[in-house]
């Protein structure tokens, strides 16, 4: 039976004058999500950890080598896919500026990603608002 491998996902973030910001990059493939704005990762291939695999996938696609990542959570969809999603801050800017918009753009524009990550996209503004309350 064919097993879909699992996949690992990094959501860089910074903040802007308060302001959350996250990164995407615009999707170039030959399959219905071309042209989505999704974020940086890929399968987690045999003998591979899903940090390893988010790690390795990140440097293909972006040249930045991740050096500190936290898992916000894993998430199994209906299809068999299980999706790894981690953060990492990205104080430095070291991800292009232009990749960058506020978390309000991506909830107010959810045609530009692909379905899996509006789920995600309501982990994080969770995750973000409970991290601003213990901060208070």
């Amino acid at each position: 039976m064919f097993q879909i491998k699992p996949i690992s996902i990094l959501v860089p973030y910074k903040f802007n004058d308060e302001k959350l910001q996250l990164w995407t990059q615009k999707r170039s493939s030959s399959d219905e999500l071309s042209g989505l704005l999704e974020f940086p990762g890929g399968k987690v291939e045999v003998g591979e950890s899903p940090l390893q695999a988010l790690k390795r996938e990140v440097l293909e696609e972006t040249t930045i080598s991740v050096q500190h990542a936290v898992l916000l959570k894993s998430f199994e969809f209906a299809s068999g896919l299980v999706l790894f999603v981690y953060l990492a801050e990205d104080p430095h800017s070291e991800f292009k500026e232009a990749g960058y918009n506020s978390i309000e753009f991506y909830q107010e524009n959810l045609e530009k990603i692909p379905p899996n990550n509006k789920e995600i996209l309501n982990q994080i503004s969770t995750y973000f608002r409970a991290f601003r309350l213990m901060c208070k």
